[in-house]
């Protein structure tokens, strides 16, 4: 395990042991807010969260698909360690932890509004890279947009973190000093009524975020 905890950062490798409790050390001294971890030789890449209703929910990275609910058997992560969430014995694990820093990091949850004057999605700083999924209403892709590839609104570059798919544009949001500012009606982002993950990181971190 190698962890920042000021960064709210860690990796863990571990080996499974078939056990379901919570065993495995993140090093954060908080509870995690994301935990995405994987089987290192196959399978899918499972997004552990509670930003989105403060119980356990999954998604999974390489896939379209919305939320679903942790068995309550699997223990929910602490402030210490995290579960084996099942993956049986023997397996070799992979598993990347971040938990909420104050004017660095942010992790949560928005409903939709349909319209291009979508809903401010406060953060507390200024941000650099910004992913959003849709977890309930329909299904759609892990949208990522950054500050590096558009400097100035609206930010319009993105990429999907789940296909392989060329770079696309469209007004998606505005980046402000503070949160950011949905610019765009589709159902990726915005649809109405549809409930959205997001996580943040912050472009100029710890108190120092500038105004576009």
């Amino acid at each position: 395990m190698r962890a920042n905890a000021s960064a709210g950062f860690s990796i863990v490798s571990w080996t499974a042991d078939g056990s379901n409790a919570g065993s495995i050390g993140h090093g954060l001294n908080i509870r995690p807010s994301v935990v995405l971890y994987k089987q290192r030789s196959t399978g899918s890449w499972y997004w552990w969260t509670n930003a989105i209703d403060g119980t356990e929910d999954y998604l999974v990275l390489n896939s379209t698909g919305g939320k679903g609910d942790i068995a309550a058997t699997y223990g929910a992560p602490t402030s210490t360690t995290f579960s084996n969430f099942g993956f049986g014995t023997g397996n070799d694990m992979i598993a990347y932890c971040w938990a909420p820093v104050e004017s660095y990091s942010s992790f949560g949850s928005y409903q939709g509004n349909g319209s291009s004057d979508g809903p401010f999605v406060y953060t507390g700083f200024r941000i650099k890279f910004l992913m959003i999924k849709i977890y309930s209403g329909t299904t759609s892709n892990w949208v990522m947009l950054d500050s590096t590839r558009d400097p100035d609104n609206v930010v319009q570059n993105n990429l999907y973190a789940d296909t392989s798919d060329a770079e696309n544009q469209f007004d998606w949001a505005d980046f402000l000093s503070n949160g950011f500012k949905l610019r765009v009606s589709y159902s990726q982002v915005n649809g109405s009524g549809y409930n959205y993950l997001y996580c943040a990181f912050a472009e100029n971190p710890f108190r120092s975020a500038r105004a576009r």
